[in-house]
């Protein structure tokens, strides 16, 4: 048992487990590039440059540009997406960066990276690609980028944001599951400590509910 649980578990604290992928930033970029999967990610980098994609920080019209993007491919998922303002107010800030993908002068892709400089730790916050984008082999090339920016700015770690250990064959989150594997980093845990017993409760349903359903749909 790590320390630190014992203490919370001590002061009554209930443990719920969420996982992330962490890329190690040390690393030389050599060793980095040698670590993405060969067949995708850095087949995918290659052929996005060959495309004559570009990574920039985007004017205004390009930040609402990108939003328009982001928020048609969450909805069409069916999640609800972040606020404009929120964007907005984080990318007024220093503790996080927004990048888009061109190609020519149309948005393709784009994501932000959240920056914790006091712990040389960086989150990948949000992403979104077009389908012109995804035809450009974007995504791994914008990852790539994020993950050198990371690092070039002093940053330890590279997070992409989550990992779900319940998901299972046929399920989206199984996929890109798959596709954040290919980056060479490792599944960590990530715990959080609740106050109250209902919340680990309610946590536990929703997940048993989300495999339910992924189970439906499979009949």
């Amino acid at each position: 048992m790590r320390p630190e649980h014992e203490i919370f578990q001590k002061l009554g604290y209930h443990k719920i487990a969420n996982h992330t992928i962490l890329v190690d930033l040390q690393k030389s970029e050599e060793e980095l590039w040698n670590a993405l999967e060969k067949k995708s990610i850095r087949w995918g980098v290659k052929t996005a440059l060959k495309n004559q994609v570009r990574i920039v920080s985007p004017t205004a019209k390009e930040v609402d540009t990108f939003y328009t993007l982001y928020t048609n491919r969450l909805k069409a998922g069916g999640v609800e997406p972040e606020a404009k303002e929120s964007m907005h107010l984080l990318t007024s800030t220093n503790v996080s960066k927004l990048f888009v993908v061109l190609h020519g002068e149309d948005v393709v892709a784009g994501g932000m990276v959240l920056l914790d400089k006091a712990h040389h730790y960086a989150i990948l916050d949000l992403t979104a690609a077009s389908e012109k984008g995804f035809e450009l082999q974007v995504m791994p090339y914008l990852y790539w980028q994020l993950m050198l920016f990371a690092k070039q700015h002093g940053m330890r770690y590279f997070d992409l944001g989550g990992y779900d250990v319940g998901a299972r064959p046929g399920d989206k989150l199984y996929n890109i599951n798959k596709f954040k594997e290919r980056f060479g980093g490792r599944v960590v845990e990530q715990p959080i400590y609740a106050t109250h017993g209902r919340y680990v409760s309610m946590r536990k349903v929703l997940g048993a509910f989300k495999f339910m359903r992924s189970w439906y749909r499979k009949e």
